[in-house]
């Protein structure tokens, strides 16, 4: 029953237990980092929370078809199964759940849990220096029109040296305005 648990919550990232409470597993996301130059992949821990959620018709479909039972003796063996886990976790105080980590109480009778492993990281770091390699062709979208990246530079090159030598005029034509009319100012003043 618990490698069926374990299976479930690697692959749905819930696990609600009627009366015992529920295993989520949270996932910080990637981040980078600027210090070292390298991005940390993301983080998965599992997270408890006392309460009582009723469970997942998919996951008693989950629990029939792998146990080769049918949907109600599903329910009946997880219950019972939960209630064994309660009982032991009233007795003991402690409650081990095979491979995915242990429940306690302390003296209020709060239950908490503990992992057997805290976080989950199945990437490793990723390197993130900067690459410039300036004598090599590559291909490089501009707008929706593929394009080759010294083509590309070549013609931002030469489009941005055309547009100033085209409108020269229009700022020679601009200070030609307000010389003019600073002169009309002083003479009509």
């Amino acid at each position: 029953m618990e490698e069926l648990l374990r299976g479930w919550l690697a692959s749905q990232h819930r696990l609600d237990m009627p009366g015992l409470g529920t295993l989520q597993i949270d996932t910080t996301a990637a981040q980078l980092d600027f210090a070292n130059k390298c991005i940390n992949p993301p983080v998965q821990q599992i997270v408890f929370a006392d309460n009582t959620i009723k469970t997942d018709k998919n996951f008693y479909q989950y629990l029939s078809h792998n146990l080769h039972i049918d949907e109600t003796n599903a329910i009946i063996q997880f219950t019972d199964f939960v209630t064994a886990i309660t009982n032991r976790l009233e007795k003991n105080g402690t409650a081990n759940l095979m491979g995915i980590g242990e429940f306690s109480t302390d003296q209020n009778k709060k239950k908490s849990f503990q992992p057997y492993q805290s976080t989950f990281q199945p990437y490793t770091a990723l390197s993130a220096e900067k690459i410039l390699r300036h004598n090599e062709n590559f291909e490089v979208l501009q707008g929706d029109v593929a394009n080759n990246s010294s083509n590309a530079s070549d013609e931002i090159e030469h489009t941005s040296g055309e547009l100033f030598e085209d409108n020269w005029w229009i700022a020679a034509l601009i200070l030609f305005a307000v010389g003019a009319s600073a002169i009309l100012f002083y003479y009509l003043n």
